[in-house]
């Protein structure tokens, strides 16, 4: 699941990061809740932690 989730964020020119807070967004979103906030910022933030 990794490696397809790594091949999927980079054939879309994203980070692996960027597609994961997607998903959890479209989860929340689903079940009424607010979303994390904006892709780009937290993925930079993410990244810049490790």
């Amino acid at each position: 699941m990794s490696l397809s989730l790594h091949m999927l964020a980079r054939r879309q020119g994203r980070s692996l990061q960027a597609l994961l807070i997607e998903a959890f967004n479209d989860v929340l979103r689903k079940h009424g809740e607010s979303p994390i906030g904006d892709q780009r910022s937290q993925a930079v933030s993410l990244a810049s932690r490790y």
